[in-house]
Formats: C-alpha cells, structure tokens, sequence
C-alpha cells in the first residue's frame, strides 16, 4: 500500500492566482503519483489567523505545508525577519 501523504495548504486570501498554484502544485503531485490528503485553508487576509493555521498544521504533524502569500506580505514577512 502506498503511503498517503498528509498535505497542508494555506493561502492568505482567496485570489485566482494563488488558486492556479495551488491547483498546478496539486497536478503535480498527482501526475507524480503521490497520494495525498490535503487540509485546505484560507486565512481571509489576517495574519493571526495565518499564524494560527501553522500551528495547526505543525500540531497535526503534516508531512508537508505549501503556503501561498501574495508578494506585498511575504515582503513584509521577510522584513520582520521571518525566512
């Protein structure tokens, strides 16, 4: 039995690109053959609920978390000094 992968997705709002990456990051795995479960949420542009959402996923020990943030907060992430 193949391993299934426990995913969790996040995005700060709800936007078409962001959704088209999520999607293609989707297919990909898909195409690769990996099975995964995915915990999909969206943080409705607050950084709290952002920060809470990775505590989440940290507290159910996802195999993997792929974040999405448009380029204006991960610029203000960055200077906060967040990698």
């Amino acid at each position: 039995m193949k391993k299934v992968y426990k995913i969790g997705l996040s995005q700060i709002v709800d936007h078409p690109a962001l959704n088209a990456a999520k999607q293609g990051f989707k297919d990909a795995l898909a195409k690769a053959g990996v099975k995964a479960d995915y915990d999909d949420k969206i943080a409705n542009n607050d950084m709290s609920n952002q920060t809470l959402i990775m505590q989440q996923f940290a507290a159910d020990k996802k195999d993997l978390v792929f974040l999405r943030l448009l380029l204006q907060r991960h610029r203000r992430l960055k200077k906060s000094g967040w990698e």
